[in-house]
């Protein structure tokens, strides 16, 4: 299962380095930016930086609604329910959960809030 995953992995990596390497080409040979001058090198710099932000966007995309306690029927109430209010509840519920060690006997530092 470990070697599937990381060969997908490593083929996705790799798929993505050739598609980032032939657009770079088609930017280059669509601004004209050749030897010995290199003009509108600047600009291309610029938009070669500011392409790389372009998956920024798609990260909320990666995180699963819900949280490291949620069972599967709860996670998919949520996502039925909309996405932008199950983040919202996901968040202030992760936010009001108190993780307590089970082998405690209960004592809490004032302090810190931390098991004793």
């Amino acid at each position: 299962m470990q070697a599937t995953l990381f060969a997908l992995m490593m083929g996705i990596s790799n798929m993505s380095a050739s598609t980032g390497n032939l657009f770079g080409v088609g930017l280059v040979a669509a601004m004209k930016t050749y030897e010995p001058a290199f003009p509108h090198l600047q600009t291309f710099i610029n938009v070669r930086n500011l392409c790389s932000l372009l998956p920024l966007p798609l990260i909320p995309l990666l995180c699963p609604v819900g949280t490291p306690s949620s069972t599967m029927a709860d996670m998919q109430r949520a996502e039925d329910r909309g996405k932008a209010s199950a983040a919202s509840a996901a968040a202030a519920a992760a936010a009001a959960a108190v993780f307590t060690n089970p082998l405690s006997n209960g004592d809490v530092d004032a302090a810190d809030g931390c098991d004793l």
